[in-house]
């Protein structure tokens, strides 16, 4: 009769009586799953070499993390070669207002059909960058100190140019603020092409003040173009135009405007040839003139002062007060008659 130990452990030999039964089990055998790799799926690998690196790898959606955490996390990817979008001008780094990256480090030019620089959601934000050039590195944008924005490139003059039209290279109306070559000077200049004579308006809710070490030069070119000066109203020109009168300080109507007030008076008028009024002058104080004074127009002259008259002096008609001699017969007024001074009085 077969024992039961000999029947549940084929194998095993039967235990001697009175002894220990020493059991070995056989383990399963493990499991081996070959699953196909990356190469096996042709619709989305293409260029496939030999030593598993592609040409291309074709997939509709992929995220991929680095492993790294904390201040060294980051995902590196070592390109040899440019990295491209197609279609052109569709697909973004980043979105707006969430998931963007900090900071874009580039090593040599950047260059941007359009270049946005955010506020950051309102806490700030800017050019931070100390030097900004265009494409050929011809002008540079540069933070000076004290947060100054400097336009410059060497040696060379730089001009900043505000459009009001632009057309093309030919057609334009600009201002242009900066180094003028044309004028040899730092100028604020309007630049038209055809020109369509557009005014430069400056205006202040306070003062303007124009200084010049050496000078304030006021300036127009051609006839009829004035210099004027208005508070509030068109009121001094300088003329540019009228024969002997071009240059005149004019009221901009005729006997509209004053020189002085009765409280805020000139101090003194100075007059190389004459002194003409047409109305009247009034003369509270004295009144002098090297040339004398003429009554009306075309009438005789007054003069005064001390010794002989000069035959040299005056026309027919004319009058001498003489101040050296006033008690002397016919050496106090004189006449001009005849072409020689008479003593009347």
């Amino acid at each position: 009769m077969t024992s039961p130990s000999q029947t549940q452990y084929s194998g095993i030999p039967a235990p001697i009586a009175g002894s220990a039964v020493p059991i070995t089990i056989q383990p399963e055998p493990t499991v081996f799953l070959e699953l196909p790799s990356l190469m096996d799926f042709p619709p989305l690998v293409s260029g496939q070499v030999a030593d598993g690196v592609f040409d291309s790898l074709y997939v509709n959606n992929i995220n991929i993390a680095g492993s790294q955490t904390g201040g060294g996390a980051g995902l590196t990817l070592p390109l040899t070669q440019n990295l491209t979008f197609s279609p052109d001008n569709t697909w973004n780094i980043g979105a707006a207002a969430t998931n963007r990256p900090a900071i874009l480090y580039v090593g040599q030019t950047g260059t941007f059909n359009n270049f946005l620089v955010s506020s950051n959601g309102g806490t700030g934000g800017g050019i931070s960058n100390q030097i900004w050039t265009d494409y050929n590195n011809e002008s540079m944008l540069i933070v000076g100190a004290g947060n100054t924005l400097e336009l410059r490139n060497a040696t060379n003059p730089q001009v900043f140019r505000i459009y009001q039209t632009f057309t093309n290279v030919t057609t334009y109306s600009r201002l242009e603020v900066g180094y003028s070559g044309f004028w040899s000077q730092y100028a604020i200049d309007v630049v038209e092409s055809p020109s369509l004579f557009t005014g430069l308006f400056l205006h202040s809710p306070g003062s303007i003040t124009a200084r010049g070490e050496t000078g304030v030069t006021l300036q127009t070119i051609g006839a009829g173009n004035d210099i004027t000066m208005s508070p509030q109203a068109n009121t001094w020109r300088f003329a540019s135009s009228g024969g002997a009168q071009a240059g005149a300080l004019v009221p901009i109507a005729d006997g509209a405007r004053n020189i002085g007030t009765t409280a805020l008076r000139v101090g003194s008028i100075f007059v190389l040839n004459q002194l003409v009024s047409y109305s009247q002058i009034i003369n509270q104080g004295s009144f002098l003139t090297g040339q004398g004074v003429q009554l009306n127009f075309g009438g005789s002259y007054l003069y005064s002062a001390s010794g002989v008259p000069s035959n040299a002096q005056g026309v027919n008609g004319d009058f001498y007060f003489r101040t050296d001699t006033p008690g002397t017969a016919n050496q106090r007024l004189y006449v001009r008659s005849a072409g020689a001074w008479v003593g009347i009085v």
